[in-house]
């Protein structure tokens, strides 16, 4: 089960200040407008090209602390990236709060399953049985995909097993 980041917050936001700054609010141009015939257009005549940005939501956060105005900008492939890196390094506490918190901040993103399921990793590796079999679980209900579904359930076998859950492990 791995995903792999793209170019992460920051790449995201290069995209979208070019997109700004490249006229968002201005009149469409014609190759901006959408396809498809105009109303009282000949059907013969040409379509414009159209360009279609899709990003993952980013999310921005300002906070006043100490008089001052402070900026937290991320997205979900940032947060993943980060829990990563958390987790290499053997910081299963803060691994396990990064995945918490993108599943939370971010519920509809292609890296929710694979967060859950590192997240139990994190978990299963402080021996915190009850926060493992919650992330188990909750990835096999979630997994878009057998293999995924069968990872995380044997993960989950093994978690009611350490937690001397014989009945639930079977």
């Amino acid at each position: 089960m791995d995903v792999r980041g793209t170019a992460g917050c920051l790449g995201g936001l290069a995209a979208f200040a070019a997109f700004v700054l490249g006229g968002c609010g201005a009149p469409l141009a014609p190759a901006a407008r959408p396809a498809g015939p105009r109303a009282g257009a000949p059907a013969s005549q040409p379509q414009a090209a159209v360009t279609t940005l899709v990003m993952e939501p980013i999310q921005v956060v300002a906070r006043m602390k100490d008089g001052k105005r402070e900026y937290e900008v991320f997205d979900a492939a940032g947060l993943f990236e980060q829990a990563g890196a958390h987790l290499q390094a053997r910081r299963f506490e803060q691994a396990s709060a990064t995945y918490d918190r993108l599943v939370r901040e971010f519920p509809d993103s292609r890296y929710v399953v694979p967060s859950l399921y590192n997240a139990g990793l994190a978990h299963e590796a402080r021996r915190d049985w009850a926060g493992a079999v919650a992330r188990f679980k909750t990835a096999a209900d979630r997994a878009r995909s057998p293999r995924d579904a069968i990872d995380a359930l044997f993960h989950l076998g093994a978690c009611y097993s350490e937690a001397d859950n014989q009945a639930a492990s079977a």
